[in-house]
């Protein structure tokens, strides 16, 4: 999976196709502060939660933007609003157009 930078890069640089409904995505960039783990989320989604503050804004999110989710124990956490990349270096001998992103 990419990098929270090298998501941010990419999706600057207009190289960044996103499949609909468009979902959080998820970058490899897991960390933790000695008590909780955290990875850090890219790009947004489609769908927008109303009624609380406590939700995240919706709707798609510039490259810059981020936010941290905090995963829970024993592999409990999911959500239909994220999803996860994979990312890989093309052989120069292909053909295709560039795409440093799939789904």
């Amino acid at each position: 999976m990419p990098t929270e930078d090298e998501w941010q890069i990419v999706g600057e640089t207009g190289r960044l196709r996103r499949g609909e409904p468009a979902v959080w995505n998820w970058t490899e960039s897991e960390h933790s502060n000695g008590r909780t783990r955290f990875v850090k989320l890219k790009g947004g989604s489609d769908f927008r939660a109303e009624g609380s503050e406590w939700y995240l804004d919706g709707g798609r999110q510039e490259p810059d933007f981020s936010v941290k989710l905090l995963l829970p124990g024993l592999g409990c956490g999911r959500s239909a609003t994220v999803g996860f990349r994979c990312a890989w270096d093309l052989p120069a001998a292909e053909t295709a157009p560039p795409s440093a992103f799939a789904q």
